[in-house]
């Protein structure tokens, strides 16, 4: 009989150390929880505070214990609360998520309202059933969410609103996705396009050099290119645009597709191909102006020059002729002043070509 009594005893001092045990390891866990654990009774009293939930309620576990979780709740949230508990309580079962009831919010204790998920369960105690609440503050979180919305909103909308072309290519050149703007360069529509790769609706002659530049690009030579090149629109018709393109990559460095930025650049080629052929033009008649000029000049220089030898020339011929009408000259002599004279008039006549 006493060993009996004696196995009792050790076997009691067992299970009451292996229920501390028990007991302070759920302590431990409650107490180094990240999120906040709050019990409450049937009456919806609160007999369980954690250090998660004083951080997120402001309230220290001594000053809330067991008041109601009213104090938790934001006044118009408070009857559907409790009647959701007290129908949670009726249902038997053991945990549920709270995001059935919409959108939930709690209040801290400057008066705050703050948005938070929770879970409850329940359980059936001596005393009756207690309510654990398990919640998290996802203010942070819901920030963060609507500012990404945001910005995708923003994106989304210099996606399709933006006047130039924007496309997004596979490193295959498959076009991935399109903007409006991009179909108004083009003249294909989105579905058409998709259909397509870049070499398609490119001038062959700007192909090559397409592809140098995007190889440099995907060997991380350059980090993006621009190129002046010629598309042949769905009409046929040839236009000249101004390409730019950029390498977007992963999370871990490897390349995901091509960003292209196209800007409709035909008016400004046309109208530098006026331009150079009006430069052109203006330049040939310069030529001819200049060429002109030198030929007045020498012109003028060349009546000038005849003026001044035709004097010298007139009075040698009038000397030539007195002298050779003078008799006493022997044959001889006269020979002499008629080659003078016939050299004369060579010289007068060259002058007048001149």
């Amino acid at each position: 009989m006493s060993t009996i009594i004696k196995q009792t005893t050790t076997d009691t001092k067992r299970y009451e150390q292996e229920l501390e045990e028990s007991r302070n390891r759920l302590t431990g866990i409650i107490a180094s929880a990240m999120d906040a654990i709050i019990s409450i009774d049937e009456d919806q009293k609160i007999i369980l505070f954690n250090s998660a939930a004083e951080k997120v309620f402001g309230y220290t576990s001594d000053t809330i214990m067991g008041k109601s979780l009213d104090v938790l709740i934001p006044q118009r949230f408070r009857s559907p609360h409790h009647n959701h508990i007290q129908h949670f309580g009726q249902t038997g079962v053991t945990n549920r998520d709270m995001g059935r009831l919409g959108t939930l919010f709690g209040i801290r204790s400057n008066g705050e309202e703050f948005q938070i998920e929770a879970s409850i369960s329940q359980v059936q105690a001596g005393r009756g059933r207690i309510f654990t609440v398990i919640l998290r503050d996802v203010t942070a979180r819901v920030e963060n969410e609507r500012k990404l919305i945001e910005n995708e909103q923003q994106l989304r909308a210099t996606f399709e609103q933006a006047a130039i072309g924007i496309a997004h290519q596979s490193l295959q050149g498959q076009w991935l996705r399109v903007n409006p703007g991009f179909c108004g360069i083009t003249g294909y529509t989105s579905d058409e396009l998709l259909t397509k790769i870049a070499r398609e609706i490119s001038h062959p002659d700007d192909v090559r050099r397409d592809d140098e530049l995007k190889e440099q690009l995907l060997r991380r030579e350059i980090p993006t290119y621009s190129l002046e090149k010629r598309f042949i629109k769905k009409d046929g018709t040839i236009i000249w645009v101004n390409q730019t393109i950029s390498l977007v990559l992963d999370r871990h460095g490897e390349p995901l597709y091509l960003i292209n930025v196209i800007e409709d650049i035909t008016a400004r080629k046309n109208a530098e191909t006026a331009l150079q052929a009006r430069t052109d033009e203006i330049k040939t008649m310069t030529q001819q102006l200049w060429q002109t000029a030198k030929l007045a000049t020498m012109g003028e220089l060349a009546a000038s020059i005849a003026h001044e030898l035709n004097n010298p020339l007139a009075i040698l011929s009038l000397r030539i002729e007195s002298l050779v009408a003078n008799p006493a000259y022997t044959n001889g002599d006269m020979r002499e002043l008629q080659i003078m004279q016939h050299e004369i008039e060579r010289m007068a006549y060259l002058v007048s070509n001149l």
